[in-house]
């Protein structure tokens, strides 16, 4: 600050404007800072004009008193006093003791102490309130560098104040609030400049700003950083001359290298699906070591003297035809594209996923049922694209009908349901019609949940497959999955609040491990023309009319239900039309409080229908079984309504 002397009567003005404004209504309040004005008076007295003088003030430095450091105290001798320019504001005097209202000329200005025998030292206090960072808001901050600017209350309006700040509090880490564009005089070496955000703090450094051994972190930064930059969690865009250390970025620019040392790039991925990054080796002799890089990347200009190490966790290189010369030794899982000219010696050890492929095949066998030993296609309901290729989670398709139209008939392809929503159940609307052969819809489970107003699964292919995912639907005489296919395979599904659950007239199903919670009218229907049918290890409780219907038509039949329980039902547990037969009921199936019965049978030729059942093991029934056991001949019981 400034103060302007008056020799002949020894006064100390204090201009209005050389104060700091903390408060401008309803009243207005400045703060003069005792360190501050002490150096002020420092300056004055060795001015040419006030050498002649007495010393202005007395200084007694903080002390260390019991681990608490007390506040330092300025006291004014030898006569001089202290006019505070006039006017209608008060004045708070900060940052120790002292007697500066003893000798004050008085005027219309108030002036306020904070002497206590007890002050802490405010320097100390001071350091602690910027919390180990400068402040920088470039939209809201104040010029200046007298505390409290700097701190994130107050941040400064530019990066030079928040730099002499830095170094008077001893502090290395610049935080900055808004958008910034480092240019010419702002040097920032040697320091840590950290962002709010990727989305708030964007920034942007020009070729004049100096930045030898300047880190930067949670930017999106863009410009020249040719002074061995450290760059940490950014998205970093186009940026020129690069030489330095990238680390856990995301890249959706050009990277321009230049300079004699290597660039190092480790845990890095591509930022957006569309562009593609770029490193361009500018013509320069500098190498290149990457690492664990996920995504696509071209490689464009390099000649004789460059000499590239990439690791690639996932994804896909591009060489482009500006590559002249140079080594680029590639390693990992990926493919490459390889347009480089004769002299450019690209070393391909890339794994192109062949062997993760046979992997796949070898686990896919040893299903007890279908194999997807096709295509693996990604659908995130949530928070995928149809512009993405599917074949990732990170570049699922956005909707059903993208990804059924990308599978291939009878190949066996696999549709993976990605449980997108972050803050809980992904919840799909969109209808599933299968027309492919063989193609499987998978889920995570749980917390993926199909909501229809009506029928939303249906098929009418064969050998579909669902599993891992719950379904729920409404609408009068709407089905959750219905299926006129043969060989569907429903597995791990759960059917919930559906009006009608699950309803198959395609020969072969096979429904297994499955849980049927109170639908409106019936849990599970088989019916037409269904040869050898099972149901296993399922649970339907709470129909509103039955829990099981079967209705084959004459001359088929054969469905067998192992380990099943049907509880709860408001009519029958189980019925059996007058065309069904050869239904066997396996011993560890379960009939209870179901309103009207536990099976409803209508052909009982030769079906055995009671509480004392007798059981030969090796019967061949024509018509239906209900057995309660399979053993040799003894009487059994079924397990009551």
């Amino acid at each position: 600050m400034n103060i302007v002397m008056d020799w002949g009567t020894l006064n100390i003005n204090v201009p209005r404007d050389e104060m700091l404004l903390i408060q401008s209504t309803p009243v207005e309040v400045r703060q003069l800072d005792l360190t501050e004005f002490r150096y002020a008076m420092h300056d004055k007295q060795d001015d040419e004009a006030g050498i002649a003088y007495l010393d202005m003030h007395s200084h007694n430095p903080p002390v260390e008193v019991s681990g608490v450091s007390l506040a330092q105290v300025v006291q004014i001798i030898n006569n001089y006093t202290v006019t505070f320019e006039d006017g209608l504001y008060n004045v708070n005097i900060v940052g120790g003791n002292s007697n500066i209202s003893d000798n004050t000329i008085k005027n219309q200005v108030g002036v306020n102490t904070s002497n206590s025998a007890g002050l802490q030292d405010s320097v100390s206090l001071q350091a602690a309130s910027f919390g180990g960072e400068v402040a920088v808001d470039a939209i809201s901050g104040t010029p200046g560098t007298t505390f409290p600017i700097g701190t994130k209350r107050s941040p400064c309006s530019n990066v030079q104040d928040a730099v002499t700040i830095s170094k008077r509090e001893g502090i290395d880490t610049i935080l900055f609030q808004s958008d910034y564009t480092l240019t010419t005089g702002d040097n920032v070496e040697k320091l840590h400049l950290m962002g709010s955000s990727h989305v708030i703090s964007d920034l942007i450094v020009e070729p004049g700003a100096e930045c030898l051994e300047t880190s930067f972190s949670k930017f999106t930064i863009s410009g020249t950083l040719d002074g061995d930059s450290d760059i940490t969690d950014c998205i970093v865009m186009d940026i020129e001359y690069f030489n330095g250390h990238i680390h856990d970025c995301s890249l959706g620019g050009t990277i321009t290298l230049a300079g004699s040392k290597d660039a190092l790039l480790d845990d890095c991925r591509m930022l957006n699906i569309m562009v593609n990054p770029v490193i361009d080796a500018g013509g320069s002799s500098q190498n290149l070591i990457m690492s664990n890089y996920t995504g696509v990347l071209e490689l464009t200009n390099t000649t004789d003297a460059n000499q590239y190490g990439i690791g690639i966790s996932a994804g896909d290189v591009i060489v482009d035809s500006s590559c002249v010369g140079g080594i680029i030794a590639l390693s990992g899982d990926g493919t490459v594209t390889d347009n480089s000219q004769p002299n450019c010696y690209v070393i391909d050890k890339l794994s192109d996923g062949t062997e993760l492929a046979n992997l796949q095949r070898v686990i896919e066998y040893l299903r007890p049922h279908h194999t997807g030993s096709g295509e693996i296609i990604y659908w995130d309901p949530y928070a995928g694209s149809d512009v993405h290729h599917g074949d990732a989670p990170d570049r699922a398709f956005k909707t059903f009908a993208v990804a059924h139209a990308v599978a291939e008939n009878a190949n066996h392809d696999t549709i993976m349901i990605i449980a997108g929503n972050p803050a809980g159940v992904t919840v799909i609307t969109e209808p599933m019609n299968i027309t492919k052969d063989y193609l499987f819809i998978r889920g995570p489970g749980r917390d993926v949940v199909c909501n229809y107003n009506g029928t939303g699964i249906t098929t009418t292919a064969r050998g579909t497959e669902f599993s891992g995912f719950r379904i729920g639907n409404t609408g009068v005489d709407s089905i959750g999955i219905e299926s006129s296919g043969d060989f569907t395979l429903v597995e791990d599904v759960w059917l919930e609040n559906c009006y009608n659950a699950l309803k198959i007239t395609g020969s072969h199903p096979v429904i297994k491990n499955c849980d049927v919670f109170h639908p409106l009218g019936y849990g599970i229907k088989l019916q037409g023309n269904i040869r050898q049918g099972t149901i296993e290890n399922c649970r339907v409780g709470a129909a509103g009319t039955n829990g099981m219907e079967i209705d084959t038509y004459t001359g088929y039949g054969g469905i067998t239900l192992n380990n099943c329980v049907f509880a709860d039902s408001e009519e029958y547990g189980l019925v059996l039309s007058a065309t069904t037969k050869n239904t066997i009921v396996d011993m560890d199936t379960v009939f209870h409080n179901n309103t009207l019965g536990k099976f409803n049978d209508l052909n009982p030729g030769n079906n055995i229908i009671g509480t004392d059942v007798t059981v030969a093991v090796d019967f061949e029934p024509t018509n239906n079984l209900i057995k309660a056991e399979h053993k040799k001949t003894r009487n059994t019981v079924i397990a009551t309504s």
